[in-house]
């Protein structure tokens, strides 16, 4: 009986073309978030939890949801891909099919191979996360991220669905290098997503030595997120915080009054206008530079 319902379930998926949904990660996340909301409740109580925020859902936390929604359902990667006509993704699959330098392939411990492309792969989120900051057009897409005006566990997923397909410019320059560990490793996964969900939580712990000197804390990336100006562009480490101590962008922790934009225009006229403003603002920008470089030429 159980056998012919798994068939007929099997059926139905096929028939409706959904052989290839990313069933495995969906799973993932839904599984993940969950754990993690639960272990937020414990800490912080429920007064304070990413659940009572989800349910009393205010206008910042709704973005929230539907960013985890998108992207757990695989539907950002989708807009990502359509609204960018494939042209990030066609331009990296270039990349990876005519560069490769493999360097990876001359250690010969898989252990080995996967610690060194789990550092390398963090340095490159920590470049990739100061390009954001710095450039002004990428800045445009990546404050969506920003806009947030709390944190709860499902702020993790709240980035722009153009800030991941340009993010695979970054991400190729590790696979050109180092090529791909032989195993993949579901621990490592899990310890990185649960990671990027507690640091987006309530939990407001520095983590004390530990979170001075080797990963991130909630606290230290709840202050990378603070309205104070002398916090901008602090502490942009993904999951080592020693690249910011490194690369002169630490900050020690420290109570935080509020978190989001000085002047945030997000949070007021829903998700999809939110995610246009980003798009106008970073077209805007671009457009004005050409501008002004043509300008410069002509009056030379």
């Amino acid at each position: 009986m159980l056998e012919r319902i798994i068939t007929k379930i099997k059926s139905l998926i096929h028939g409706f073309g959904l052989d290839h949904f990313p069933w495995e990660v969906m799973f993932f996340s839904i599984i993940i978030t969950s754990y993690v909301l639960m272990i937020e409740v414990k800490f912080v109580g429920w007064e304070k939890s990413s659940l009572k925020k989800i349910i009393k859902f205010d206008k910042s936390t709704r973005s929230d949801f539907i960013c985890w929604v998108m992207d757990t359902f695989n539907i950002s990667n989708v807009f990502g891909f359509v609204l960018s006509f494939g042209v990030f993704y066609f331009l990296v699959g270039l990349i990876q099919k005519n560069f490769g330098l493999n360097l990876i392939t001359h250690i010969a411990n898989p252990y080995l191979q996967a610690a060194i492309i789990f550092i390398a792969g963090d340095f490159k989120n920590y470049v990739r996360h100061y390009a954001f900051h710095k450039s002004k057009i990428l800045w445009e897409l990546h404050q969506f991220h920003h806009s947030a005006t709390h944190f709860n566990v499902l702020t993790r997923q709240r980035v722009h669905f153009l800030d991941p397909e340009i993010s695979r410019f970054f991400d190729v320059m590790v696979f050109v290098l180092l090529g791909s560990p032989i195993y993949s490793y579901i621990a490592v996964r899990i310890f990185k997503e649960a990671h990027q969900l507690i640091i987006h939580s309530a939990l407001t712990s520095d983590w004390g030595f530990i979170g001075k000197y080797i990963l991130v804390s909630p606290a230290a990336h709840r202050l990378h997120h603070s309205t104070e100006e002398r916090h901008y562009n602090k502490n942009m480490g993904n999951t080592f915080i020693f690249w910011d101590r490194l690369f002169g962008t630490y900050h020690p922790a420290e109570p935080i009054k509020n978190i989001g934009l000085p002047e945030n225009k997000f949070n007021k006229d829903g998700y999809f206008k939110d995610l246009w403003k980003c798009i106008i603002g970073a077209t805007n920008i671009l457009f004005h530079r050409n501008k002004m470089n043509i300008l410069k030429k002509e009056n030379k």
